[in-house]
């Protein structure tokens, strides 16, 4: 493929969500490599913006209201037309050389061609059209391979050569200080072990799949067994204002347990996860900045692959459930149901994951404050 000019204007869109944006970041450091001299800007919406803004691979953010997109099996723009001009026009003004279109969907693909990019790379789910792209790789949904490297294969159009699939997150200096201050006054200081829970997630503004979420009852009975064989070991909780339910519950039985539901930003929970022996959470956004944090991290599976959303290296920290129909969900669209009553998750117990969770922490030393 022929390489764009070295100081290119090149705008990367990627609106949802936040784990799909953290899973950008190897696409965006290979893209950086191989353009030094480019403008890179992102394109992305509100509701994942802060898990990117200290990215130092990229020039500038254009962050959007997320409120103006509606998802469904197709991703159709609300009608709020004069929000989406105003969004067109203001890409046009950037006079983009080049696009990387890392959305797999034909709306996504006209969207970026009437603001006016003349060149347009991207990814193509099968059956659908790639009238509106210039050059385009067919998107991979197997189960069997770590769904980055899509991103990557993007990149690589435009003539990156590719890297490693180890994601990135990047807090500011404030967001590290906060952070450490918290734990502190949590009584958790340098040297003192503890694991990072999050027992909900699985929601964004595609869908809520409360079949991807591990029941809260079997989160508070492996923590209750983990506290039994390590005394004085540390829990820490994290979530956003919806998973309140989830983690009120295990923190109403976990004596000891910090509870920070609400009250980290993405940037101090990622300072957060670095600093964990390991990160126990479901397969949502902070199973991906547990990665990036180069830490194990210990989720059950079901519905979804392990091997779809995981790098090679942190496998060996994931259960996935072995009944014949799990994974289920390849990421194409909406999850198709359950007629069994998710029992993938539902017959995943401690005595599955307490291994796991005791081998992560016994091969991975705690990180201490620095």
């Amino acid at each position: 493929m022929k390489r764009l000019p070295e100081n290119a204007r090149i705008l990367v869109v990627k609106f949802n969500a936040i784990g799909d944006v953290v899973m950008t970041t190897p696409a965006l450091r290979d893209l950086r490599a191989a353009y030094p001299r480019a403008h890179i800007t992102l394109l992305v919406g509100s509701w994942s913006a802060p898990v990117i803004r200290n990215n130092p691979h990229l020039d500038e953010i254009l962050e959007f209201d997320s409120s103006i997109l509606e998802f469904d099996q197709t991703p159709f723009f609300k009608r709020k037309w004069l929000s989406i001009a105003r969004l067109i026009l203001r890409l046009r003004r950037g006079r983009y050389d080049a696009a990387i279109v890392l959305h797999a969907l034909p709306t996504v693909h006209l969207f970026v061609r009437l603001a006016g990019i003349p060149i347009r790379y991207g990814m193509l789910r099968e059956g659908r059209s790639a009238r509106h792209l210039t050059a385009s790789v067919p998107e991979d949904l197997g189960p069997e391979r770590y769904y980055a490297a899509n991103y990557q294969d993007v990149v690589a159009l435009a003539g990156a050569p590719l890297g490693p699939t180890q994601s990135e997150v990047h807090s500011s200096a404030e967001e590290v200080a906060q952070a450490d201050r918290l734990l502190a006054e949590a009584g958790i200081g340098p040297g003192v072990e503890f694991l990072l829970v999050a027992p909900g997630g699985g929601r964004n503004p595609r869908e809520d799949m409360q079949a991807r979420r591990w029941p809260k009852e079997r989160f508070a009975e492996v923590l209750l067994d983990l506290i039994a064989r390590r005394p004085g070991f540390r829990v820490v909780l994290s979530g956003a204002g919806s998973d309140r339910e989830e983690t009120s519950y295990i923190a109403s039985r976990l004596p000891g347990a910090v509870d920070f539901t609400s009250r980290l930003t993405l940037g101090q929970l990622f300072r957060v996860a670095q600093r964990a022996g390991a990160v126990l959470c479901n397969d949502s956004s902070v199973l991906h900045i547990g990665i990036a944090a180069r830490r194990p991290v210990v989720a059950p599976f079901g519905p979804t692959s392990a091997r779809q959303r995981m790098p090679d290296w942190a496998l060996p920290y994931a259960w996935q459930s072995p009944i014949p129909c799990s994974p289920c969900y390849s990421g194409g669209g909406y999850f198709p149901g359950c007629p069994i009553g998710f029992q993938c998750m539902r017959e995943t117990g401690s005595e599955q994951i307490l291994p796991l969770l005791e081998r992560a922490l016994d091969e991975n030393p705690a990180v201490a404050a620095s």
